[in-house]
């Protein structure tokens, strides 16, 4: 972006666009000193193009206020597509708003119709000509590539030299960045960082087994009383004191494993993967060493604030008990030393040598890494936007993100659906604030953002996430493989310490008329498994509508915040889930449903959604309304490929209370409801291989249309 100084060579390029609504970029044959007004004097990157907006901007704002035009035009950005390797977000603010809804700003792929139309002079037949003839999409990406792979080398027993099994390459002339990176993709696949003893897979691992680790002591995670009164309920709070520093196992296979780990555990990561306390999240915390202990034991010393963060999590889980069950997964973030002798070459995987500045990777069978295209993100974010207004962008690939949050001290504690502690204590008090997971393209406080049409994939957190905006969209998008979220809107705590934006919250900091329509969802929650692939936060006038979701870990839709604890009450009213289908869900989490609401939220309906293929141990249910949650409508869902020892509705306390149910279908015999003036009418128990037909149609008309640019999953319907 240019802020302070702009060269005469751009001053001159600028004043040639500023009288245009049309601006060209390609990083193909594009020349940032081009004026950017035809697509033979295009533009090579977008950062010159939102320059040439920007200015383009102000001289329409100063035409309409002396009044020499009396309306004003949307602005075009028209991308020939090709991969723009970003390697720090597109920035949007005020500068960048577009005049009005109706005359937005539009960052769009330059497709063949739009080249077909365009008025062709000699050198714009040459230059339509190269644009036909590239790739066919906008790919906005955060990795670099990695070339140069050779064997890695090592000296056996007796001093012969042999391959270890991994392909190593060299990565010094990479940005610093690229050396903490958490994630990688090898021919559009996301490679699976390499374990280290201890690992299995999305279930509790034999090597374990079913005893608990102990924290530090009985007595180093308790509760105390302190002085401070609650802005929430107005009592003293009740928080956390904590000086465990790690677990403590006993002499035996757990503290011999753990032992074994390279480099004593540092870069080591804990994954408590879906088990008890909490079967619907999945935090994560780097290791600090392991030691020995006089017993023949070990101490694992995991990092602060993470380990008490999770100690929190589970004293308040477990009413108090001081132990948790054993982590699933340790996964080797990325260590030096001794590592690559000790890390097995899996097939698939990877990791990171950080001071030696190496990339290993250990290919699969008949993958030949001379032609390999394997990319290593360096960026968070692609865009971020704040305060900024009337914007639009479709047919854009946003790809290769990582997030690194996870391997710092802070970690990932997760308490629900991408939720996160920053600090030991209960999200919301005075000592734990809650962090949402960020997204790849991001915006906060802003109004009229569309995506449209757009690609969401190869992602190291969340989506697309939205802060405090209003009357922002999403549209026919493809949105798959992603770590966390396929999409966020609104906050999950209060300001000033409170649990819940109350109805007294100003308008401008409420999220109001978002949507997520029309789009398709698969395998959202890839690493981070506890998201919902569509989290919804407090917000009003919410909208989930058409869309297909599929592969799923969690939950399809998460509505709502608050549980109803003190302090709930809040503006949450008037959202709508309608008309989707959410097939295989719940893959790996033990609780959540297809659709999974909390709080208040009158006016709120449920209808018309298909919810098909639950795994039989799936804890919570299919719809579940959850604590605190009330004033809602559910009506004419379907729920297929239920076992029958899953609840159907999940009503599990009677804080759930004034809800309806009407006109549903369902295949699971099995109801849960203890809630409070539940009321049920035209409940119908099917045959979900063989539906009647209002259930059918039902079906039928749920997901997501035909996609211009995007694949469906095929999710057959079963004959009437």
């Amino acid at each position: 972006m240019l802020k302070h100084f702009i060269p005469l060579v751009y001053v001159v390029a600028l004043a040639a666009a500023a009288d245009n609504n049309t601006f060209y970029v390609s990083i193909t044959y594009g020349n940032d000193t081009h004026d950017g007004t035809s697509l033979g004097s295009a533009f090579r990157t977008l950062a010159r193009a939102q320059s040439a907006v920007r200015l383009a901007l102000k001289i329409q704002g100063e035409n309409l206020a002396r009044a020499k035009k009396a309306t004003v035009d949307p602005i075009n950005v028209m991308i020939v597509p090709g991969k723009y390797l970003f390697a720090a977000p597109l920035a949007f603010g005020p500068e960048d708003s577009g005049p009005s809804p109706d005359a937005p700003v539009t960052y769009k792929m330059l497709t063949n119709s739009d080249l077909d139309a365009l008025p062709l002079t000699k050198r714009e037949s040459d230059a339509v000509a190269k644009a036909k003839n590239l790739s066919s999409l906008v790919v906005i990406s955060g990795a670099i590539p990695v070339s140069g792979w050779k064997q890695d080398i090592r000296q056996d027993s007796l001093g012969r030299s042999v391959s270890s099994g991994w392909m190593v390459a060299d990565l010094s002339s990479a940005p610093t960045r690229a050396l903490a990176a958490r994630h990688l993709w090898v021919n559009g696949r996301r490679a699976a960082r390499t374990s280290v003893p201890g690992a299995t897979g999305p279930r509790r691992p034999p090597i374990w087994g079913s005893k608990a680790w102990a924290f530090e002591s009985k007595k180093s995670v308790n509760w105390s009383k302190i002085n401070v009164t609650s802005p929430v309920s107005g009592k003293m709070v009740e928080r956390m004191t904590c000086s465990s520093s790690g677990f403590k196992l006993k002499p035996g296979d757990h503290a011999n494993t753990a032992l074994a780990w390279p480099n004593s555990g540092a870069g080591v990561e804990l994954v408590f993967q879906g088990v008890s306390p909490a079967a619907w999240a999945e935090p994560r915390c780097p290791v600090a060493n392991v030691t020995n202990t006089s017993d023949g034991g070990a101490f694992i010393e995991v990092v602060q604030p993470c380990h008490c963060s999770y100690a929190y999590k589970c004293l308040l889980m477990t009413g108090g008990k001081p132990s948790v069950n054993p982590p699933t997964a340790i996964l080797n973030v990325g260590v030096a030393g001794a590592t690559a002798s000790s890390a097995q070459p899996t097939p698939g995987t990877w990791w990171l040598d950080p001071q030696e500045k190496r990339l290993y990777y250990a290919p699969l069978a008949g993958e030949d890494m001379a032609a390999a295209e394997v990319l290593l993100p360096i960026t968070e974010a692609l865009v971020r936007g704040a305060n900024v207004s009337n914007v639009r962008f479709r047919g854009l690939s946003f790809r290769h993100t990582t997030w690194l949050q996870p391997s710092s001290s802070t970690g990932f504690v997760e308490v629900q659906s991408g939720q996160h502690l920053s600090a030991p204590g209960w999200p919301g008090s005075i000592s734990g604030q809650l962090l949402t997971t960020p997204g790849a393209v991001t915006f906060t406080a802003a109004r009229n953002i569309s995506l449209e049409e757009c690609e969401f994939t190869a992602l190291g957190a969340a989506g697309a996430s939205f802060d405090r905006a209003q009357s922002c969209s999403l549209s026919k998008c493809y949105i798959h493989d992603v770590s966390g979220a396929a999409v966020q809107f609104g906050r999950f705590a209060g300001p000033n310490a409170t649990l819940a934006p109350g109805p007294d919250t100003p308008e401008s900091e409420r999220d109001l008329r978002n949507s997520i329509v029309d789009s398709v969802i698969v395998g959202a929650g890839a690493e981070l498994r506890g998201a919902a692939a569509v989290s919804i936060g407090y917000t009003a006038g919410t909208r989930v509508s058409q869309n297909t979701m599929t592969q799923l870990p969690a939950s399809g839709v998460s509505l709502g915040w608050g549980w109803g604890r003190p302090g709930g009450a809040s503006f949450m009213k008037d959202n709508q889930v309608i008309g989707n289908r959410v097939h295989k869900f719940k893959e790996v989490m033990h609780d959540g449903g297809c659709v999974y609401l909390q709080g208040d939220q009158p006016g709120t309906l449920i209808a018309d959604n298909w919810c098909s293929t639950l795994m039989p141990n799936g804890g919570g249910g299919v719809l579940y309304p959850d604590e605190g949650s009330g004033e809602m409508l559910w009506r004419s869902n379907v729920l297929t490929d239920i076992p029958h020892s899953v609840d159907a509705y999940h009503i599990w306390t009677a804080s759930v209370h004034n809800q309806a149910f009407i006109d549903n279908f369902r295949a699971s015999t099995k109801v849960n409801n203890h809630g409070t003036n539940i009321t049920f009418v035209n409940d119908t128990l099917i045959d979900g291989s063989h539906p009647p037909l209002a259930a059918w149609s039902i079906m039928n008309a749920s997901g997501a249309g035909g996609q211009s640019l995007w694949p469906l999953p095929d999710i057959p319907l079963p004959p009437v």
